[in-house]
This record gives C-alpha cells, sequence and structure tokens, in this order.
C-alpha cells in the first residue's frame, strides 16, 4: 500500500464510513455502490485538494477517477505529477 492510498483509505474510513465498521475498505472496493453520498463525494474532493495541495477540476469528476481507492489513487498520482 502506497502511501497515498493509505491517506485516503484512512480519510473514507474515518470520515466517511465512521458508522460503518464494518465494511471491508480495499483498494478495489467499489466506493459508488452505496457506500457514497454526493456529499460524501464533496468532503472527499476536498480532503484530496487540501491534504495533497491540487485542484480537482470539473473535468476529473467522473466515475472512473473516482469508483475505488485505486482510481482516485491513480488520479492524484497524475496531478501530482502534471505540477
Amino acid at each position: 500500500m502506497t502511501d497515498v492510498e493509505s491517506r485516503i483509505r484512512d480519510f473514507i474510513r474515518e470520515e466517511i464510513l465512521f458508522r460503518r465498521r464494518s465494511v471491508v475498505l480495499t483498494a478495489d472496493t467499489e466506493l459508488g455502490n452505496g457506500l457514497m453520498d454526493s456529499l460524501g463525494m464533496a468532503r472527499l474532493i476536498s480532503f484530496l485538494e487540501q491534504e495533497f495541495d491540487i485542484e480537482i477540476e470539473h473535468a476529473d469528476l467522473v466515475p472512473a477517477n473516482f469508483s475505488t481507492v485505486r482510481d482516485i489513487e491513480a488520479l492524484i498520482s497524475r496531478k501530482l505529477e502534471a505540477a
């Protein structure tokens, strides 16, 4: 597990899934299957922008970038490389 993945997973577990401790969150867990609602997504995007000092643009807000922790990590990696 990379540091980026760990930070993303920790945030999702602590801030979004805090009431669902029984959910096993892996790098490939599908986040759209009722695990995260629109408010959770907004909180996640805000966290990512602050934590990694990046800007998530409107064009980035596609399911392929946010389906799993692995997809989010890939987006963050691309953003950090481009900076």
